[in-house]
């Protein structure tokens, strides 16, 4: 594989052309036997072994020898030569290299660089040695009177350049302008969804003897290369991105690499070069990573089937270390994974996957399902992130021309998301944020609901929400406000009453009618309070069916009961009782927001059963207020003062029904429990 060709492809954010590279050098069938090979090089360049030692500057009997290879060498730079000389190209004369048991060109050794580039230009062995000159390194040799120059096997240290060297002609090289560095930068900016679309800058900063500074610039890019040398003001305006690369002036500007062997400032157009390659594999890294990344889409083959596909990582609980991934192939399959290692790429590359980022294991998915209901119990927290990524493909998807499946309306998902990101929100008890998205829900559900669809169920519901977290943000007057929004929708509302999908804004209803009853009771008007309560109890009576709507009715049946209590105190007695059942039924302790109303539920009904019908049954009822408190202190589930509040007024009461029931010992037993 010609890894070099590989990487300047990435380099140059050519993501088209990388697996038709891969896929055409895989078909090449070359010879493991250097004679054999060469022979194939020359039949494929239909060139005569006597051109090629001329242009390679060797003895013809000497270049005869090497190639049918009855004689062997140790100098790698006439196997260079040779390959110049035939005009093989970058990959071929690696492959040459390797299979004469020589080292390949090293792309972070200068020296190699420059003839690397001289392969890759076409350029013959001339040129490669002007360059070579220019960045001050020996010529290749083609004879034994010459200079040899080390090779480098490995590591990051380049050849250091030969400041004089002499010429096959006598003459002596021209002296190489020193500098020294003062600053090194290298950039890789996305510039599209593809995987290697990204565009690499770099610049070095250098002072001559006389301390004037320059930068050498170089910028690849999809669309070319652009090389050059500014100065100090030109140079901010590059890094600024405050003008255009063509508004820029430029000392010197080159649109390639291969024409910077002009300047004086060669061998650093090289580093550059070099050290760019370098952050290609870094950015490659990266790439086959998901965790910096917000989200990756693709579209292609999977497993032979047409599909679009994501990727993210889970960053709400990164200790995880969860990928989650869904594919919505074209026959309308759905699959749903999570891995603990990045598999997009390998979805998105396939078999050439290998050739890019070396081989590894093949992921290895712990959660793999094709509908969300699917889903494993333990992995049921990962349904709205799986939900949310794939309502982001669908935009996506349509954003680029890509059909998405039946039933699957923007504005659908839009709204869906939003609640479902409000939930999160709500969960972790961040209010604010949670009311902020119900809030960008609202406008798409009314514009929705004017445009002829129905959504009074999804307003109500939203409606309730809102007024929920208004008063959990302390803000009454907005939740009263919400509340009358449900009241307005009512007629609506109960039209569809027995359908089964109504039920939500239903019970919606019937609580923002209890929590205006309670308000009609501050400000005594008694007669619109009951009827709004017992609007309220028909709505949810005979229809509960889950513990939220359970509580709801459990609230209306003891807000009736108390709204009643003086008028018919038997009646209200019959509605505490049966709010109590329900309580204990359906285990609405569970609830924080139920416990002390229960609490609240035993105490009414006691006062009644002695204030209204004089009855010392009131005794079990607080006796088993008195209990529930104790048991919500002991399970640190009530503050302390609200504790020593309510455990007061029951002990006294307790204590008053004691004494004039001539229960005295049992009301001193009490007394001293409590400390009284």
């Amino acid at each position: 594989m010609d890894e070099q060709t590989l990487y300047d492809l990435l380099k140059h954010g050519k993501s088209a052309e990388v697996a038709a590279f891969i896929r055409a050098e895989q078909k090449k069938e070359y010879s493991f036997e250097f004679p054999v090979f060469m022979d194939q090089m020359l039949a494929e360049y239909k060139i005569k072994r006597k051109t090629v030692a001329i242009r390679a500057g060797l003895s013809q009997e000497y270049t005869y020898k090497l190639l049918r290879g009855t004689k062997r060498t140790t100098e790698r730079d006439y196997i260079l030569a040779m390959c110049l000389a035939i005009g093989m190209n970058y990959g071929q004369t690696q492959h040459a290299l390797g299979i004469y048991g020589m080292p390949t060109l090293n792309a972070k050794d200068i020296r190699s660089r420059i003839i690397g580039l001289a392969i890759k230009n076409g350029s013959d062995i001339d040129v490669a040695n002007e360059w070579l000159e220019k960045a001050g390194f020996h010529y290749l040799k083609t004879s034994p009177e010459m200079p040899s120059s080390p090779v480098i096997f490995g590591g990051d240290a380049p050849a250091e350049p030969v400041r004089k060297q002499e010429r096959n002609d006598g003459r002596n090289s021209r002296k190489v302008r020193a500098f020294t560095e003062i600053s090194r930068k290298i950039e890789a900016i996305p510039c599209g969804h593809a995987p290697f679309d990204f565009i690499y800058r770099g610049a070095l900063g250098l002072k001559d003897e006389n301390g004037s500074v320059y930068y050498v610039t170089a910028s690849y890019m999809p669309m070319g290369e652009e090389f050059s040398v500014l100065d100090e003001e030109s140079y901010r305006l590059w890094d600024s991105d405050e003008a255009a690369p063509d508004d820029i002036p430029a000392l010197e500007s080159y649109e390639s690499l291969a024409e910077t062997g002009q300047s004086e400032f060669f061998r650093y157009f090289l580093t550059l070069d070099r050290d760019t390659d370098v952050k290609v594999r870094e950015t490659m890294a990266s790439a086959d990573d998901s965790r910096d990344y917000r989200e990756r889409f693709g579209y292609g083959k999977v497993d032979g089937a047409v599909c679009a596909y994501t990727e993210v990582f889970n960053h709400r609980f990164p200790e995880k270390r969860e990928y989650l991934q869904v594919i919505e192939k074209e026959n309308g399959e759905t699959i749903f994974s999570a891995s603990h290692e990045s598999c997009y790429m390998r979805i998105e590359l396939g078999d050439i996957y290998p050739h890019i980022f070396g081989k590894k294991k093949p992921e290895e998915y712990y959660v793999k399902a094709s509908s969300l209901d699917e889903l494993p119990e333990q992995y049921r927290y990962m349904r709205f992130i799986f939900r949310e990524i794939q309502v982001k493909m669908h935009e996506w998807m349509r954003a680029n021309g890509i059909s998405v499946p039946d039933g699957a309306e923007a504005e659908d998902e839009k709204t869906e998301i939003l609640a479902q990101r409000s939930a999160w929100y709500a969960r972790q008890e961040n209010w604010e944020e949670s009311y902020r998205l119900l809030r960008e829900m609202l406008p798409l559900v009314k514009a929705q609901d004017k445009a002829g669809r129905d959504r009074t169920v999804t307003l109500a519901v939203t409606y309730a929400k809102l007024a929920a977290l208004s008063k959990n943000m302390e803000r009454p007057e907005e939740a009263k406000k919400w509340k009358e929004e449900i009241c307005r929708l009512k007629d609506r509302i109960m039209s569809r009453a027995d359908d089964g999908s109504a039920r939500q804004a239903v019970f919606a209803l019937a609580e923002a009618e209890a929590d205006m009853a309670a308000e009609c009771h501050e400000q005594g008007r008694f007669s619109e309070e009951k009827k709004l309560l017992e609007e309220a109890l028909s709505r949810t009576d005979g229809r509960c069916e889950d513990i939220t709507e359970w509580a709801a009715l459990f609230r209306c049946l003891g807000n009736y009961a108390f709204a009643i209590d003086g008028e018919e105190p038997e009646r209200s007695l019959e509605y505490y009782r049966r709010a109590l059942d329900i309580a204990r039924d359906q285990m609405l302790e569970q609830i924080p927001g139920c416990r002390m109303a229960i609490v609240t539920l035993y105490n009414n009904t006691a006062w009644v059963l002695w204030n209204r019908l004089g009855r010392d049954e009131a005794i079990v009822y607080y006796l088993r207020a008195v209990d529930m408190l104790e048991g919500y202190r002991a399970r640190k589930q009530v503050d302390e003062e609200e504790y020593r509040e309510n455990i007061d007024k029951f002990v006294e009461k307790l204590c008053e029904i004691y004494v004039k029931t001539g229960r005295e010992a049992d009301a001193e037993r009490l007394k001293k429990r409590y400390g009284r």
